[in-house]
């Protein structure tokens, strides 16, 4: 979400894909995917505000069901009622796994574009725009950086990756501060209690008051194991350096952070135990337990599992519930207006 009215998403089915948005608190969600898109899967998805958003489709041919040899690229800047569309690369394109789109201004987008591949190794191709796509160069990047991972620009020539290391399968966070050209590494210390353990890094979140403040998430699983541990690292210096802060609550979930202060963890659990939200409002250093109303929440747990959590504010968020395995339960979102303490239904 957006803020605590507007919001978008993306909905998969076997029949393709369908970009939805919402504008009231996600009572009602419409379809407002480009015309002629919705047997394409969106291969990276950019919602940028209200009204604006951006998307890449590596088109299917509607006759053999194959990936055409090009990639497109789509923006509205109205809410998803029209979509202008231009092509980014030509023929000759591999089958695209995922890309990711970092648009930095009207004018500046980078997009990193994901080759299907192997598990071991993560290739990417980054491409930018300084026209607002109507010409793209490739950026020629260093060899033993491997762009398949998440990216993010924050400015025209600085941007973040979080990548896996092909040997190791940890993942090493990078900045670029010459438009992808070359890449410096930022060593993110893994704590004691989670030495050997793989490690997976999210991007960073910077304070919009405070550039030089800034958060991320780390998940750390053990070899061989099922079961995930998530953490919090803090900077004070832009992310030249990384501190750990502490454990999320509990194993695995969902954390959202609206701010780089205030956010919401629930962990998952593999039976049918009651689940709890946590809250924080000092980046993570302790977390509050929020009491979850039995009802409506121990009816839910028969059929639903949590599956996404999505704050927008201290107090405003939203709670989407899937089937669990094996069932065949449609999804509900559930919205709260006083941090977790009460629950409504708003789509089924």
């Amino acid at each position: 979400m957006i803020n605590s009215k507007v919001g978008w998403g993306v909905v998969y089915s076997t029949k393709g894909a369908t970009v939805v948005r919402t504008a009231d608190g996600g009572k009602s969600w419409f379809d407002v995917s480009p015309r002629g898109t919705r047997i394409d899967t969106p291969d990276g998805v950019d919602f940028i505000n209200e009204e604006t958003a951006w998307m890449t489709i590596q088109p299917v041919s509607q006759s053999t069901h194959a990936f055409k040899t090009y990639l497109m690229l789509y923006h509205t800047n109205n809410g998803g009622q029209t979509w202008s569309s231009m092509k980014v690369l030509g023929n000759n394109q591999p089958p695209i796994q995922e890309t990711e789109i970092s648009i930095v201004n009207p004018s500046t987008i980078y997009i990193d574009i994901v080759p299907e591949h192997g598990m071991n190794s993560m290739p990417g191709q980054l491409t930018v725009s300084d026209n607002g796509g109507t010409s793209w160069r490739t950026v020629t990047t260093p060899s033993d950086v491997q762009l398949g991972g998440s990216l993010q620009f924050v400015a025209p020539s600085r941007g973040w990756l979080s990548t896996s290391n092909s040997t190791t399968g940890n993942y090493q966070l990078y900045q670029t501060l010459d438009g992808g050209t070359s890449w410096h590494k930022h060593p993110v210390p893994v704590p004691p209690q989670y030495q050997g353990d793989k490690a997976s890094l999210s991007l960073p979140q910077f304070s919009a008051a405070n550039p030089n403040l800034g958060i991320l998430e780390a998940t750390f699983q053990g070899q061989g194991s099922v079961i995930e541990h998530r953490g919090i690292y803090s900077t004070s210096n832009a992310g030249r350096s990384w501190s750990f802060v502490g454990p999320l609550p509990g194993q695995a979930g969902f954390v959202s952070f609206p701010n780089t202060r205030i956010g919401a963890a629930i962990p998952l659990s593999s039976s049918k135990t009651f689940p709890t939200l946590y809250e924080t409002t000092d980046g993570g250093e302790s977390w509050t337990s929020v009491a979850l109303p039995r009802a409506p929440f121990s009816t839910l747990l028969k059929n639903y599992v949590p599956s996404q959590l999505d704050f927008v504010s201290k107090n405003v968020g939203w709670m989407v519930w899937g089937s669990r395995r094996g069932g065949s339960a449609t999804e509900e979102i559930w919205n709260t207006t006083d941090g977790g303490r009460t629950w409504t239904k708003v789509f089924s």
